[in-house]
Formats: C-alpha cells, structure tokens, sequence
C-alpha cells in the first residue's frame, strides 16, 4: 500500500472515472519482504490480537521519497512522484 501511494496511484478527478484505470501495484511490483512475528499480546485486541498492515506504510512513502531524492538531488513532494514529475524537477535545477 505504501509503495503505491509513493509510485503510482493517483485519483484525479474528472480523469479518473474508473478503478479499472487507476494504476495499482501487483504482487510482482513489490520488493521481497522478511517477516517476523512477535507473539506478544495486546491487551485491548480481541483476544490478545492486534494489526499488522498498516504499521508498515508510515514510513514507506517518506523512505521512498527520501531514496528518490539522494538519488536525483531534487526532492518530489507531491505524491505519486511518477517519472514525469522527477522529470520535470530535475528541469528546475
């Protein structure tokens, strides 16, 4: 979720009328990922459970943004930084 709110989605309105056209990454456009769990329960989870996707997308977009940024030297602020707006900053400099 949070390399597609970093690469690709983007809803703009009027344009994008569909879903079928709003732009997704599919499991072959994520990186490989290790997982470890930790088996510590949560007192206010239903029985003892808690999330676990969602903690992983704060700081996926910003780490993103940030690689992009060492990579280019021009820093993308306005999300999805798609290849044309790197583009375009890169320009300006």
């Amino acid at each position: 979720m949070g390399l597609g709110y970093a690469l690709k989605e983007e809803f703009v309105d009027n344009l994008t009328d569909s879903f079928a056209k709003f732009r997704i990454p599919r499991a072959k456009d994520t990186p490989r990922m290790e997982v470890i769990t930790l088996n510590i329960p949560r007192k206010k989870g239903p029985f003892g459970a808690s999330g676990t996707a969602e903690y992983a997308d704060a700081p996926t977009a910003p780490a993103i943004m940030n690689a992009v940024a060492n990579a280019c030297g021009v820093r993308i602020r306005d999300l999805p930084a798609t290849p044309e707006k790197v583009k375009e900053a890169l320009k300006k400099l």
